[in-house]
Order: structure tokens, then sequence, then C-alpha cells
């Protein structure tokens, strides 16, 4: 059975914030697995680099499980829409701010300026 499930970010990603936080704002469901089909994120400042890893919220990066890399642009909206069935997670969805991808990262994304959708299935 599938299950929709959309949400924010609840925590801001800075380049001094090494811990994943949920993109969706929540945990998977014990039990399921999530694909992700869409995500957003607004910068305000300086250009910067998400990394989605499969990991859990306050987690470190961790070798094997990073997902993808998406490069936002400053002052705008990035959008990314994952073709079916979507990009597959199952321990988590969460984002790392990649400071290292960018030399001069500066700024943050806000509560809230980063989420997404798709569906659980379990």
């Amino acid at each position: 059975m599938r299950y929709a499930i959309s949400g924010e970010c609840t925590d801001a990603i800075a380049v001094d914030v090494t811990k994943a936080k949920n993109l969706l704002g929540e945990n998977i469901t014990t039990g399921r697995v999530l694909w992700l089909r869409h995500a957003h994120f607004y910068d305000a400042s300086t250009a910067k680099v998400v990394l989605l890893y499969d990991i859990t919220q306050d987690s470190a990066k961790t070798a094997g499980k990073r997902k993808f890399a998406i490069p936002c642009a400053s002052g705008r909206t990035t959008v990314v829409d994952f073709p079916a069935p979507g990009l597959k997670f199952s321990t988590g969805c969460c984002a790392i701010m990649d400071a290292t991808a960018t030399s001069g990262v500066t700024g943050s994304f806000e509560v809230e300026y980063i989420g997404g959708a798709g569906y659980e299935e379990g």
C-alpha cells in the first residue's frame, strides 16, 4: 500500500551544521520505505550544494549512504523532480549542506525553506 507524504524541514541547515536534518520534517514510518518524487530548496544567500542521505535525523554523514547532490542557486528556488518510482530511502531522508564543494559558502537554509513530497510504501 502507498501513503502520500509531504513536508518541510523543521530545522535550519547551515555550513556549520554537520548533523543530518529530515528533509520532510519527519522520520520514515517504521516498516516502510520512502520514494522521494519531489524536492524544493530556497536559497536566500550564496549558492550552495545540498546532499541527500539515507540516514536518520541528527546523524553525521555516512560513507555509501549519500543518494543525491543538488546545487542550489543564490536567491532562487531550486526544484527537483525524480522520475517514477522516485529516489528510494529506507532509513531516513535527510539533508546536509555540503561545505566542502564550494569555498566561501555562507548563510543557511532557514526553517521551512526546504522540503519535498513522495510516498511511503510498506
